[in-house]
């Protein structure tokens, strides 16, 4: 199949869309509020997308629940919470599938 100008329009228009949806998950990202140990546990989420690295962070900034550390359980139940805040449901669709970042956003 020869590689048209239409093509390509449709190629760049699928491209342009993804960097939105990535422009705007960057935008949440760094307006979301840290007023919570829970609040920080999904905004270190977003940033590097694991669990057990949440969890040891919020462990040495010295927050517990009750008198034990987090567990990546902890931050697991967090992020698979049911919300209709659409920066969790990204977050929970990448926690939850086990897919990386880009795809989920890419979708």
């Amino acid at each position: 199949m020869k590689y048209t100008v239409e093509n390509a329009q449709k190629d760049i228009n699928i491209l342009k869309e993804a960097i939105r949806k990535i422009e705007d998950f960057v935008k949440s990202a760094e307006s979301y509020p840290e007023n919570t140990p829970e609040q920080k546990a999904i905004k270190y989420y977003s940033h590097c997308g694991r669990v057990v690295e949440v969890a040891n962070r919020l462990n040495e900034e010295g927050y517990r629940i009750g008198n034990r550390k987090w567990t990546s359980n902890d931050v697991s139940d967090i992020i698979d919470q049911p919300s209709k805040d659409d920066f969790l449901k990204i977050l929970r669709k990448n926690h939850t599938e086990r897919e990386r970042f880009q795809k989920v956003v890419w979708k």
